[in-house]
């Protein structure tokens, strides 16, 4: 998928579960191979740093990350520190819970200071001024991507935040669909198999190290999530 990594394509004839499906799998993943858990903890610790009681602007780039979005605004809350999130997908079926207003109303909306938006647009390409969020998330969005726009969207995350940025995505290799088909059972089966397979296209530590120093994110650690997960995150 590129000159960087070894990554492979996922197959052709491999679709795209229903969205419905796809959240459920990834809700799954997400937290059984502790990157969600790896990444609420990263916040807590950045809002204690953070002595001003003020809302953070958390943008999410695809709709990987909603669910952990949800989870870091949940345990922000505890902490006395509202957090507004906006999401950008190009999938506007994906998006469409998220724009009647349901996943506000379950996270408990803007009177418990936990607010979602949702547009419908390229993550790449997000239609927003430099520096308009306090942090970015992505999410499984990476290893859809040749690695030219891996770069991109690790710039554009940069560019967007003025205080840090966190990309999780999947590693690569045997252990690595082992433990998703581990982590993502109970899950829709197609939706199940989709991620599994989506494994091939993921990244393996050098790549991602090499990806953090071709972009200048020193700032960043590399976080192992269980057999198939990383987490590379960083506060400026």
């Amino acid at each position: 998928m590129g000159f960087l990594t070894q990554r492979q394509p996922l197959p052709g004839d491999i679709s795209p579960p229903d969205a419905a499906s796809a959240a459920g799998a990834i809700e799954r993943l997400n937290q059984r191979s502790g990157a969600t858990g790896v990444i609420v903890r990263l916040f807590e610790h950045w809002c204690r740093r953070d002595a001003a009681a003020r809302t953070l602007q958390l943008l999410v780039l695809g709709r990987g990350g909603v669910d952990i979005a949800r989870t870091v605004a949940a345990r922000a809350q505890r902490l006395n520190r509202g957090v507004a999130i906006t999401v950008v997908d190009r999938d506007v079926e994906a998006l469409a819970p998220l724009n009647r207003g349901g996943a506000a109303n379950e996270a408990g909306g803007e009177a418990s200071g936990r607010q979602i938006t949702a547009i419908a647009a390229d993550p790449l390409a997000p239609p927003f001024d430099a520096n308009s969020f306090d942090y970015t998330l992505a999410s499984l969005i990476g290893h859809d991507l040749p690695d030219l726009r891996v770069m991109m969207l690790l710039r554009v995350m940069y560019q967007l935040s003025r205080r840090g940025l966190v990309w999780s995505d999947l590693l690569r290799g045997r252990w690595a669909a082992a433990a998703c088909r581990w982590h993502t059972r109970g899950a829709d089966p197609a939706a199940r198999h989709w991620l599994v397979r989506a494994t091939a296209a993921g990244f393996l530590r050098g790549e991602v190290m090499d990806l953090r120093h071709r972009m200048e994110l020193g700032f960043t650690h590399y976080f192992a999530c269980g057999c198939e997960r990383f987490v590379l995150a960083g506060q400026r």
